[in-house]
């Protein structure tokens, strides 16, 4: 199964396929490397060993390369843990990964630092990142790398569209059921008007009548 890291640095799922394939890059790389040494000790020329070495790990060194230009592919663990306040092992990483994109270097998310030391020959060691320079002799993996590294950021692009889509969803749902909650608890509008007319019409004054008065007085008429 696909494992998905959300980790601030790593923007791909990594799967099995894909941790296989780099351990073999890696490893066809560190034979390539050891023939190198052994041939430079030879003959000691040290000098060539380390203008032609295919790759380097360790931060330090990984940088080094990375700024220079000399590093043709990143290959990182994703299980680094944040450390707080600048110039912690994430933020170091992440202005290594952000050199390489910029430059348009590719960088490829897989296994962990544990098991990136044991693909380079250091088990005892836990391994952040590795600068490789030449991939001649492994292009075949290393060509399935980036196409598995590919299919990972797609993947993981929609995943993270998926998971935004569905908190939305549930934030509207959220609302909408307060907004009906609120309807449903306020009390009922008073009958203003009825009440009203009625009250009018139980406390209205009768009409008053009008009486005219003459002001002459009155006098009988003599009988005939």
């Amino acid at each position: 199964a696909d494992t998905t890291f959300t980790t601030s640095i790593c923007d791909q799922t990594i799967t099995p396929e894909l941790n296989k394939t780099a351990k073999e890059m890696l490893q066809l790389l560190l034979g390539f490397q050891h023939r190198l040494r052994e041939q430079c000790e030879i003959k000691g020329d040290m000098t060539r060993y380390n203008n032609k070495k295919r790759m380097v790990f360790g931060l330090r060194e990984v940088a080094k390369w990375t700024k220079s230009g000399r590093a043709a592919c990143l290959v990182v663990a994703p299980n680094i843990e944040r450390a707080e306040g600048a110039g912690g092992l994430d933020d170091t990483l992440e202005t290594i990964i952000d050199t390489c994109r910029s430059r348009g270097t590719p960088v490829i998310f897989c296994m962990n630092r544990n098991k990136l030391a044991e693909a380079v020959g250091k088990k005892q060691s836990k391994v952040s990142a590795i600068a490789i320079s030449d991939v001649n002799g492994a292009d075949k993996p290393y060509k399935l790398c980036l196409q598995l590294a590919k299919d990972g950021r797609e993947s993981f692009k929609k995943a993270a569209a998926d998971a935004a889509n569905a908190a939305e969803q549930q934030q509207q749902e959220k609302q909408q059921k307060k907004q009906e909650e609120d309807v449903f608890e306020a009390p009922a509008p008073a009958p203003a008007t009825a009440a009203a007319a009625s009250i009018d019409s139980t406390t209205a004054s009768p009409p008053r009548l009008s009486l005219s008065i003459s002001a002459e007085p009155f006098v009988p008429r003599a009988k005939s």
